[in-house]
């Protein structure tokens, strides 16, 4: 008899005990994580949920995430570890999630077990467990939906069912407002099967509705009324412009060939007829639709910078896909088993190689990439930000300084400066109105000179740049100073614009773009004799050229 919950299958259980670990020994935070760390810190502080205290913008697109934030700064604790222990809570019922929808779907033990193994070992689905973001929780969320669902179409409908299934899409939701996506097909066949009920079809469809209106409505109203708008002030940097169709296509061809699983869409579209006689016309629509509708989504937006991290809400459908065409699709064992060496194989190779293989796009950044930009010894945004600390007494004696980054998350936390964020998800003048900055994702946006003049910023480090040999003379070219690679108007420059090496060693620092003058940092740049270089004009009218290339683009 095929067991119905994990409860009655102890080989299951025992699979996901076993893959538990590889979260942890997998663990990171990768510099977004800091973005809703901050806005939680500010929160925990009186400052509401905003970036810079006085400025409501909605830069972040993980409510429930960062209202979770709140926990580790209002107890005290380092966010960092909450975030890893909850991922610790989140890959397991993620994967109990799977083996549900698994199951109900094809009513299999051995493909939901082979489903869960599958994801499990998947580099990114176990990689992304942590990162510091809503990811795993995320993926919980949607697919425990999903499988409620599922098992509501095979089982019969009941108050409770519905009531458990709408608390679990208005969470999700919460968590992502883009769970719309992936909930809007299970949701519809939740709602068919609901008005098809027999009896209390009344009850059920009023339980289907109450809590996630009940849950979503009124954060949507508060929001709106909070920060002014109702859609996050990330939407106009990632989606508010142009289709960015090439880049969404290379994202996902890039997974699909990565981790072996490009045949398994035209190997389900084989047997499809096999496939709708197994789990039926319904569950084969809620299980492929979503991950569908999601693939769409992700070609809409030009997919993302961090690898594979959006997809990863797809993947427990994927894996249950997989599993099925592994075991009632490929005639015999020996075949099945070559089959499962190379999808475990290629996730393996793609965890350790994924960095230097011809697969990933200039523009897709690994695990390994996104850890380095935080704990690098020279560069790391972790140390960068707590470096500029230094600023802190002119804050306490009121007068602020104030920078500017493409890294929103980090170094803005540890300093805690008041930042403009250069790329604009968390401005909404950059976000709306900052010159094009290229095509990648998420980051296609940028502010320009006469913006942070007229925001008042002292220094402009844009994507940190250490200099470890420091030029001799008081000049410095403007080519070697990487800030200025992003200003689209730089050649507008003031004379008396200037560069300043902040410390980081006793060989050099990291260069920033001294731009509206700082009594405090004045009495610094004296007091420490950090050194501070003119910029060298090349023609008479003071003009600075500067090129902006493809591979200047910052994270």
């Amino acid at each position: 008899m095929t067991p119905t919950r994990i409860r009655d299958d102890p080989a299951a259980i025992g699979v996901i005990l076993m893959l538990t670990p590889l979260a942890w020994l997998l663990r990171f935070v990768q510099d977004d994580a800091f973005i809703s760390f901050r806005y939680a810190a500010n929160w925990v502080g009186g400052h509401g949920p905003v970036f810079n205290p006085g400025e409501a913008v909605e830069g972040y697109t993980n409510f429930l995430w960062t209202a979770l934030m709140t926990l580790p700064h209002a107890l005290g604790a380092d966010p960092v570890y909450f975030t890893e222990l909850a991922g610790l809570v989140t890959f397991p019922l993620g994967l109990v999630a799977t083996y549900s929808l698994t199951v109900t779907v094809f009513e299999s033990a051995a493909v939901a077990r082979l489903a869960v193994l599958l994801l499990g070992t998947n580099y990114s689905f176990v990689a992304w467990a942590t990162g510091g973001l809503e990811t795993s929780l995320h993926v919980c969320l949607v697919t425990a939906c999903s499988a409620a669902v599922a098992r509501a179409l095979r089982r019969g409908w009941t108050p409770a069912r519905a009531l458990g299934i709408s608390t679990l899409a208005g969470l999700a939701m919460l968590t992502r407002l883009d769970s719309a996506v992936l909930l809007t097909l299970p949701g519809v066949l939740a709602l068919n099967g609901a008005l098809r009920a027999r009896s209390a079809a009344r009850g059920v469809v009023i339980a289907l509705f109450v809590p996630v209106l009940a849950l979503v409505l009124p954060w949507l109203t508060w929001k709106t009324l909070y920060y002014g708008e109702l859609l996050p002030n990330t939407y106009w940097v990632k989606l508010g412009g142009e289709t960015l169709l090439r880049n969404g296509v290379s994202y996902l061809a890039s997974f699909g060939l990565s981790y072996a699983l490009a045949p398994i869409p035209l190997l389900l579209l084989i047997g499809r007829r096999r496939l709708v006689e197994r789990a039926g016309a319904t569950h084969c629509a809620l299980l492929l639709g979503p991950p569908l509708l999601w693939s769409v989504y992700l070609l809409r937006a030009g997919g993302d910078f961090m690898e594979f991290r959006l997809l990863v809400a797809a993947l427990p459908a994927l894996a249950a896909a997989t599993a099925w065409v592994v075991v009632e699709l490929v005639p015999r064992p020996a075949l099945r088993v070559a089959a499962l060496v190379v999808l475990l194989g290629a996730s393996v190779a793609h965890g350790v190689a994924f960095d230097r293989s011809p697969l990933r796009r200039p523009w897709i950044e690994s695990v390994p990439q996104l850890r380095q930009w935080l704990d690098h010894p020279d560069y790391g945004w972790i140390g960068l930000g707590t470096s500029l600390r230094v600023f802190e007494p002119f804050e306490r004696a009121g007068i602020p300084v104030r920078i500017a980054v493409t890294p929103a998350g980090a170094i803005p936390y540890y300093s805690g400066l008041r930042t403009v964020d250069m790329l604009g998800l968390s401005d909404r003048w950059v976000a709306r109105h900052g010159p094009e900055l290229g095509a990648r994702a998420g980051h296609r946006r940028v502010a320009t000179l006469e913006y942070l003049e007229r925001r008042g910023v002292h220094l402009v480090i844009g994507h940190p740049q250490h200099m470890r040999r420091l030029p001799g003379g008081d000049l410095i070219d403007p080519a070697a100073v990487h800030a200025l690679r992003l200003l689209p108007d730089a050649r507008d420059l003031s004379d008396r614009a200037r560069v300043v090496i902040l410390p980081r060693d006793d060989s050099g620092g990291i260069v920033a773009l001294y731009l509206t003058p700082h009594p405090g940092i004045d009495d610094l740049i004296h007091r420490f004799d950090w050194r501070v270089y003119g910029l060298r004009r090349s023609d008479a009218r003071g003009s600075i050229p500067v090129k902006r290339e493809a591979s200047d683009t910052p994270r």
